[in-house]
């Protein structure tokens, strides 16, 4: 009972495993042959038992390998990449079925590494995005320092001021793209840390300080239409200001490319919700790029936003924490127009 029980255990795990598992014995009879074997190879695991591995793994390289392994006593484990197919690259690891140094056969894992080369491109491209990112608003800073330490700029305080705000300026810039790093890393799930009622208008104020000197410098006017009033809602409150404060530095960012715009905070009770719309009369999105905002990494690369920069995880932020407070959020844009994003929360009692 105990046995069949055991076997019972290995069987299930064998088949629930995210990668092909094909056993044979040492004349080359399979002898297990899983679910992810029968997708990738397209033959059912009733046909593939006790066939020749050859006549059912077409793939010579993968047999010999597999074969090597079950008729030669070495102890030690095999692992190549192989490509299958034309392109996509297999991480193979072979083990023999080795008994008190009985060899019964072999056993092969096969992964699809396809995914992981997309992961690894991706992170890739970024960092090297980043490190572009960083040089820029670096050599900036080293280049204005080196111009105020000249004496000859010492005794003209309007020109020292000029570089001291365009060094402040890179500081924040490269300060954002530390936070955003920080955040995407962040692991902490906000459902487990101490939700409460929260106030979105004193949120939503606090956030329209932090931008007003911004704005004025960008010649925009941000106009907020919020009732002191409105529903409480269950947040951790840095986390609500975070996204409101994320949503107005995109809006102010792309609307300062204009050099004047409007941005309109508006808050509305809707049924058991409460809404914000936050519009901007900004330069708005390509309509093929709305569908990807939220996803990390991704940056608009045509037009005039390509040149704005950023680490491409803002917006993907924003999302989780308003999916954390059981919220919503949504971009809809007009091209050179303006940028509407509306995020909903579960209104609270107060």
């Amino acid at each position: 009972m105990a046995r069949r029980t055991e076997t019972c255990f290995q069987e299930v795990i064998i088949e629930n495993l995210d990668d092909a598992c094909i056993a044979v014995d040492k004349n080359g009879n399979i002898k297990i042959f899983n679910s992810m074997a029968t997708a990738m190879f397209g033959i059912s695991t009733e046909e593939a038992i006790n066939k020749k591995i050859w006549d059912v793994v077409k793939i010579k390289e993968l047999n010999n390998l597999i074969m090597d392994s079950a008729r030669n006593i070495s102890k030690s484990k095999i692992e190549k990449i192989v490509i299958i197919g034309q392109t996509t690259p297999y991480l193979i690891k072979i083990f023999q079925a080795l008994k008190e140094d009985k060899l019964y056969g072999s056993i092969a894992i096969l992964r699809n590494l396809s995914e992981y080369a997309k992961i690894e491109k991706a992170l890739s491209n970024y960092v090297g995005n980043l490190s572009h990112e960083l040089k820029a608003p670096l050599t900036a800073i080293k280049g204005y320092v080196e111009t105020l330490l000249e004496e000859s700029y010492f005794s003209n305080p309007e020109i020292s001021r000029k570089f001291l705000q365009i060094i402040n300026d890179e500081t924040n810039r490269m300060t954002r793209m530390i936070v955003d790093l920080l955040d995407a890393t962040r692991n902490e799930n906000i459902k487990e840390n101490n939700l409460s009622l929260v106030s979105p208008y004193k949120a939503i104020i606090q956030s329209v300080k932090l931008f007003e000197g911004l704005a004025k410098q960008k010649n925009i006017e941000i106009e907020m239409d919020v009732p002191e009033n409105i529903s409480f809602i269950m947040a951790r409150e840095d986390y609500l200001r975070q996204i409101f404060v994320n949503i107005l530095d995109n809006a102010i960012k792309f609307t300062g490319i204009k050099k004047s715009g409007h941005i309109k905070i508006l808050g509305i009770p809707d049924g058991k919700k409460v809404k914000f719309i936050i519009t901007d009369t900004g330069i708005g999105i390509p309509e093929n790029s709305i569908p990807f905002v939220f996803d990390r990494f991704y940056r608009v690369k045509d037009g005039e936003a390509s040149s704005l920069g950023g680490t491409g995880l803002g917006l993907s932020i924003t999302k989780k924490l308003v999916e954390d407070i059981s919220g919503t959020i949504d971009i809809s844009s007009k091209l050179g127009e303006w940028t509407k994003v509306t995020v909903s929360f579960p209104a609270g009692v107060h």
